[in-house]
């Protein structure tokens, strides 16, 4: 399996952060995972991070649950969302893409939490590389029409669906009243 942990923008993580997971399938679970390397700084805000787990068959992936150390008071680790693609050898290279939504905070107040999969195939790129889509957002003139919440897409089409994006330009406020935003 590889697992691909995306960090979040608003975690406050220190090198020395004790993670945990614990991934649960059809037909077996696996022991508690710890999630270390020290040649790197894991978990800091906006990174993707991914690691390589070997192991017996689990079957369908269906769940993980993600811990961190209560202890550790200064350190909040928000997890956007945990990626796990499923290689099976001698099978011509085929492989699932299972993604779990978290969009939490893991801190000392709550420090376990537990994602549900959701399937979909693995189309985020193409055999000549990745393909890129510019999407704009217009606004009207709604009163009270702005938001500052996080705004999210995904791109369905007849091969598959692109992984949740962030709509987000870190330098601008993104959608305001008659507006028009535009992300690639």
């Amino acid at each position: 399996y590889i697992l691909q942990i995306r960090t979040g923008e608003k975690s406050h993580t220190s090198n020395n952060v004790n993670a945990q997971i614990k991934i649960r399938g059809s037909t077996n679970r696996s022991c508690v995972l710890t999630i270390k390397n020290n040649q790197a700084n894991l978990f800091e805000r906006n990174q993707l991070d991914t690691f390589a787990i070997v192991g017996s068959d689990l079957g369908n992936l269906l769940e993980i649950t993600a811990e961190s150390d209560e202890s550790q008071s200064a350190t909040d680790w928000h997890i956007k969302d945990m990626i796990m693609h499923k290689l099976i050898p001698n099978d011509d290279h085929k492989q699932s893409q299972i993604y779990f939504p978290f969009n939490i905070c893991l801190s000392r107040k709550v420090n376990q939490f537990t994602a549900k999969k959701e399937i979909y195939p693995s189309t985020d790129y193409h055999l000549k590389g990745p393909i890129c889509y510019q999407v704009t957002i217009k606004t009207g003139n709604v009163s009270n029409g702005r938001t500052d919440s996080n705004i999210f897409i995904m791109i369905h089409g007849k091969n598959g669906r692109t992984a949740i994006h962030q709509l987000n330009n870190r330098l601008e406020n993104d959608v305001q009243i008659i507006t028009a935003s535009e992300f690639i």
